[in-house]
């Protein structure tokens, strides 16, 4: 009994795949009493442009772009939750433009994605 070599190529990219699709939804935590185990994330996923929205309001509401730090504590409310994630997308997004002007590539920021941070004056 022999088993072809697509076979097997098809089930490892199929793991991968379900692999990606699963870590969307839940995220891995090592109990030292049970083992791995999946646990569901205790937030959903916010695409770049509900976090662009979320960077236009906070821009009209205080002048300015400067998002404050997070907010360290391991009892936060969803809010300061929500607040932290927004933190470091805003962090994540100067560093990537900065990666861009620096010649390298992003996965993040497009051609449109800039010229929008430029449109509302997060960059210059």
């Amino acid at each position: 009994m022999s088993i072809l070599l697509t076979d097997l190529t098809s089930c490892y990219y199929g793991a991968i795949i379900i692999y990606f699709a699963h870590s969307l939804l839940f995220t891995p935590s090592l109990d030292p009493l049970s083992g791995f185990e999946w646990r569901t994330r205790k937030y959903d996923l916010v695409s770049w442009d509900e976090n662009f929205q979320n960077l236009m309001k906070f821009g009209t509401e205080n002048q300015h772009y400067n998002v404050p730090s997070p907010i360290e504590g391991s009892e936060l409310t969803k809010e300061q939750e929500e607040a932290n994630r927004f933190y470091k997308w805003v962090k994540r997004t100067r560093a990537e433009y900065k990666s861009l002007v620096n010649g390298k590539s992003s996965r993040m920021l497009t051609e449109d994605r800039v010229a929008k941070l430029r449109q509302i004056g997060f960059i210059v």
